[in-house]
């Protein structure tokens, strides 16, 4: 079995600081044999030289985005392999266990900041945030289910743990700025305007937008759900305000009850094809029941 490994080239002038692929022929049943014995490695490995190292994170974090990579999670695993190797026997075999265990810390703690710039530059830009959210989320979970990494990487883990926070909610705030700027037409009397349905037709775009967006980057399903509880929970406080504080638009009808409750069912109807019909029964609740109760109860004869 072959190992594909990243090496830093350092050949021609045109190619240099290039990460270029070389297979390693010495990879047999995922054991490795060097010269100081054999360890139990992955089964693909990245190496690089130390005076390349900042080169080398810029062009994986900081000039890499979701349009750059087809694999959205390609700067998790590269990241993550970056520490394997520095973990490992082959970088710099002479040094010290306590140097490569400063070395290791060191690094970690350089993609993490340099994970945090690149979130806050693109705080406002939906399609990033999805993507380093994604990543953060992962590397975060590959080095907590790593014995040797999650043992020396304590603080890196607390702030991958926060930037995971940062990026959601500066993505829910995107995504919310969004759809707020079709949340009017639920409130559009469809005897007056009859491109309703059509603009509630942007509201169920707008999530289907986001919904493609997070499955793109491959984020999670946890997070997912609790994005999407965000902009569920965004509909429903939007038209309970406007219900109980622009009361001379006549809201609190039996008419518009039985118009909100119409639009309602069709965010619900997509909720349910997506999976979502849990996250969306909590937060659309209180406004559903608000309709339901405007709506005069059929009489029996």
């Amino acid at each position: 079995m072959s190992s594909g490994k990243l090496e830093m080239g350092s050949g021609k002038a045109s190619e240099r600081g290039m990460v270029k692929p070389l297979v390693r022929p010495d990879m047999h049943n995922g054991r490795s044999q060097d010269s100081l014995g054999s360890e139990l490695t992955l089964p693909a490995s990245i190496e690089f030289r130390d005076s390349s190292e900042d080169a080398f994170l810029s062009a994986v974090i900081s000039y890499t985005n979701s349009s750059t990579v087809h694999f959205k999670l390609s700067p998790t695993y590269v990241l993550y392999l970056t520490c394997r190797f520095m973990l490992s026997a082959r970088y710099r075999p002479d040094m010290r266990p306590a140097e490569r265990t400063y070395r290791v810390i060191a690094i970690v703690n350089k993609m993490v900041r340099m994970m945090e710039g690149v979130i806050q530059k693109q705080k406002n830009m939906a399609g990033a945030l999805a993507f380093w959210m994604a990543n953060a989320s992962e590397l975060l979970n590959f080095i907590k289910q790593d014995r040797d990494l999650s043992r020396i990487t304590l603080d890196a883990q607390d702030v991958l743990a926060h930037l995971v926070q940062v990026a959601f909610k500066y993505l829910v705030y995107c995504l919310q700025a969004d759809l707020g700027n079709h949340m009017p037409a639920f409130l559009e009397d469809p005897e007056e305007h009859d491109s309703q349905l059509a603009k509630i037709e942007d509201v169920l775009h707008t999530l289907t937008g986001a919904m493609a967006l997070l499955r793109r980057c491959r984020v999670n399903a946890a997070l997912t759900i609790q994005l999407f509880s965000q902009l569920f929970h965004f509909i429903n406080m939007w038209l309970f305000n406007k219900l109980v504080t622009e009361g001379d638009l006549g809201l609190c009808s039996h008419y518009w009850g039985a118009i909100l409750q119409l639009q309602l069912s069709r965010v619900e109807a997509w909720a349910e094809k997506q999976g979502l019909e849990l996250a969306a029964d909590c937060h659309l609740s209180r406004i559903v029941q608000v309709g339901l109760k405007t709506v005069p109860k059929p009489t029996r004869l």
